[in-house]
This record gives structure tokens, C-alpha cells and sequence, in this order.
């Protein structure tokens, strides 16, 4: 029995189907192979079981581990400084608190933003996407400024996998010096002002 064949094309008989080995056998693909499925091909897996597919690692979750203040009526960096996943690396915590990664692609932002009580009069509070140092999409809410505050920011962006960037920015017109808290008015899990983004194609 010949251990290794090699060919350029194996073709089923004429109006049969091709099967490849037996039930229970297993197939090995060496690490480094690449299988090129063309365009227009189907791959029809009903019935079976798969691991490992669609399982990446192409998402952040940060968010405050304390509390920033906020200038008002001044456009402002949220300083993410605690990273919750990011076994890429793609997150800065420490110095320009900004996301780049190094896989092209469209990713979803979503940012929850959360002021506290700080007093004041009613006002519009707003968040900003930023990409490469620019706002790329803004969206604002009402702020009551007796209250604790949240909304949440979200977009699609698409980045080049090389230097794009994002960055989350905040906005507050109230009276009073603000805060972003990194807890709510009954929680203690630090996840009052955070950001998840994750590569969709």
C-alpha cells in the first residue's frame, strides 16, 4: 500500500460521487497549508460537526477603573485605562487610550458613557467616535444635570489595519464641573463608562 500519492486532479467516475476515506478516519492538514476554495463554491456541512470556525480574538472590551473629570462644554478623551479583553494588543491603556488594530476590516463601537450627579441645569450631553484623530460620528442626548447620566455612542467604522485609529470623545454643556464615574448610582463593577469593539467582516 503506497504511503503518499500525489496528483494534480482527483475526479469522481463519470455520474458518481466522490467520498473520501471511511467512516471514523481522520485527515490531517498540515500547519502552514492553505485550502483555496473558489468563489461560487458551496460547502455543505449538513449533519456535521464543527469546531474551531468563526472562533477570533478581533475584539476590546475596556473601561474606567476610576473617575475622570470633565472641563465643561469642552470636547474631551474618554481614558479608557482598564483593558477587559484584548488578547490582540490592539488597545492603548496607558498613554493615547486608543484602539488600532492590525487586521483591516469594519468593526462596531459601542460606548456606553456615563456622567454623575454633578447638579447644574438641563443641557445636551454628547459622545464622538474619533478615526485617525477626526470625528467620524457623533451622537448626544439630554442631560438633567440632578441626575446620574448614561447613553450610549455606537457606529460601524472601517479601518485600514495599519495606522487607523479609534479614539471616544465626550461633550458636556452643564453649569458645574463633570465627572465620568467609573461606577453607577448602585453598582460596584466599574462598567458605568465602557467601550466594546469588534471586527464584523
Amino acid at each position: 500500500m503506497s504511503s503518499e500519492i500525489k496528483a494534480n486532479k482527483i475526479s469522481p467516475a463519470t455520474g458518481t460521487a466522490f467520498t473520501l476515506g471511511d467512516s471514523g478516519d481522520t485527515f490531517t492538514v498540515p500547519s502552514g497549508t492553505t485550502l483555496d476554495i473558489a468563489s461560487g463554491a458551496t460547502i455543505d456541512a449538513t449533519g456535521a460537526t464543527a469546531t474551531g470556525f468563526g472562533v477570533s480574538n478581533d475584539f476590546v472590551t475596556v473601561r474606567l477603573n476610576v473617575d475622570q473629570s470633565i472641563t465643561r462644554n469642552t470636547i474631551t478623551k474618554i481614558q479608557y485605562d482598564t483593558e477587559v479583553f484584548d488578547a490582540n494588543g490592539w488597545f492603548d491603556s496607558t498613554t493615547n487610550y486608543r484602539f488600532q488594530p492590525d487586521v483591516s476590516g469594519h468593526y462596531l463601537v459601542i460606548a456606553i458613557i456615563g456622567y454623575g450627579n454633578q447638579g447644574g441645569t438641563l443641557d445636551m450631553m454628547a459622545g464622538y467616535i474619533y478615526k485617525n484623530g477626526a470625528e467620524h460620528i457623533a451622537q448626544e442626548t439630554l442631560y438633567r444635570g440632578a441626575y446620574t447620566n448614561n447613553f450610549c455612542l455606537s457606529g460601524v467604522v472601517q479601518l485600514n489595519g495599519s495606522s487607523d485609529y479609534i479614539e471616544i470623545y465626550t461633550r458636556n454643556g452643564s453649569t458645574n464641573t463633570l465627572v465620568l464615574e467609573k461606577d453607577n448610582f448602585n453598582t460596584t463593577t466599574n462598567t458605568n463608562n465602557m467601550m466594546t469593539i469588534a471586527r464584523l467582516t
